[in-house]
């Protein structure tokens, strides 16, 4: 006589260390920002600063700082949804464990939204493997954004890059509590989804982006049960509503692993 077996709750999977909610934060109320998008004016992307060789500024000086078309910018940023469904089979629709999958994916989904939307936004990112190639290769790759992101945003951002560069990177990234950081102290987002793969896995190119301050808002998780009209058998969704977007722009570079 065969027992059967007994349900139990999957095990617990925990969002990776050092993904997207390690550096971006979120404020601690809720409410409806997250289902309109957001827009924002910008004063940290143009010349905001000026340096002059006069003893003191004078009319013209601050002419020519004021004249800068990008001081001020209007920026946006659009809504999106995470969620995870799940039909009564094999009682995967009870509302705990849809809750649990959820928790331990979200972080995923809105990385995969953030890859998408950081793709779009550098749809060609500058080609460093002149520069190096392998390791070095990854390593140069990380100075260069880190570069350009200082002189893009005059301040902090956000390096993204993918697990296997943060890996690649080794002693090049320090941890700063729950935040893997540069040596120079820029907030990395090591998350899966930015190097091209072979079909055997083996990825051919690494590619960093960086952004510059992030805004993000999030409402409250839901989670709504449903009825299959055709089956008549129960259902969960569970889900949530993101705006994240980010001041001055992107930058981007690839390196080709195999580059001589």
């Amino acid at each position: 006589m065969t027992v059967p077996k007994v349900h139990v709750a999957a095990p617990l999977v925990a969002p990776y260390r050092f993904g997207a909610f390690s550096v971006v934060q979120f404020p601690a109320e809720v409410d409806t920002k997250s289902e309109a998008g957001l827009r924002w004016t910008s004063s940290a992307c143009g010349t905001t600063v000026g340096v002059t060789s006069n003893p003191c500024v004078t009319d013209s000086d601050a002419a020519a700082l004021t004249a800068d078309t990008e001081f001020c910018q209007e920026l946006t940023a659009e809504p999106f949804t995470v969620y995870t469904y799940a039909e009564d089979t094999l009682r995967r629709s009870d509302p705990d464990e849809v809750a649990r999958r959820f928790s331990g994916a979200e972080q995923f989904g809105v990385e995969a939204q953030v890859f998408a939307a950081l793709d779009a936004a550098v749809p060609a990112p500058v080609d460093v493997s002149t520069l190096g190639s392998g390791a070095e290769g990854v390593r140069l790759a990380l100075a260069y954004v880190e570069q350009r992101l200082a002189e893009l945003t005059k301040g902090d951002g956000i390096i993204w890059c993918d697990r296997f560069a943060g890996s690649v990177l080794g002693d090049h990234l320090r941890r700063d509590g729950g935040v893997a950081r540069t040596q120079l102290g820029t907030p990395v987002v090591a998350a899966p989804g930015f190097s091209d793969y072979a079909t055997d896995g083996v990825p051919t190119s690494v590619t960093f982006y960086a952004t510059g301050p992030t805004v993000a808002y999030r409402s409250e998780v839901e989670t709504l049960p449903a009825l299959i009209p055709a089956t008549n058998e129960r259902a969960t969704l569970v889900q949530r509503t993101y705006v994240i977007g980010w001041d001055c722009g992107a930058v981007g570079a690839t390196v080709n692993l195999a580059a001589a």
